[in-house]
């Protein structure tokens, strides 16, 4: 009796599990999805259209700028003892770049130079984007 009882429940597992594929190929062959490659377009190239800068409306607009040879700080009697040919020591060496500044943010780096007679700065380096916004 005992093995009957366990045939018929093996029996009747089967059948469920049966069914159950019958049910699931149905489900699937009914929700069956029809699958095509892309079709991609043919990559151009284009030309960036930008909008037209027009920088005639800003060349007049006045920037302060300056070069910055060296630093020092001194006390208001070292100051008041200034005369002509006074020398002050500068924080900086002779062959170090000047730091060029405009409207007070640093833009570049430079060197002096003569040019008949006159002094001049030379820009030996500007400062790319990234070093300008960490000097900010």
């Amino acid at each position: 009796m005992n093995k009957d009882f366990l045939s018929e429940e093996k029996t009747n597992e089967e059948q469920k599990t049966n069914n159950i594929r019958k049910d699931t190929d149905k489900i699937i062959e009914e929700n069956k999805v029809s699958v095509q490659k892309p079709i991609f377009p043919n990559l151009e190239q284009k030309q960036e259209t930008r909008p037209p800068r027009n920088l005639d409306l800003i060349m007049d607009v006045p920037l302060e700028f300056s070069v910055v040879l060296g630093k020092s700080k001194k006390t208001i009697k070292e100051i008041l003892s200034f005369g002509n040919g006074s020398i002050i020591e500068l924080n900086k060496l002779a062959d170090e770049p000047l730091e060029i500044y405009v409207n007070g943010k640093l833009l570049a780096n430079g060197e002096v130079v003569v040019i008949n007679e006159n002094f001049g700065v030379r820009i030996t380096n500007i400062l790319s984007k990234e070093q300008r916004v960490k000097n900010l």
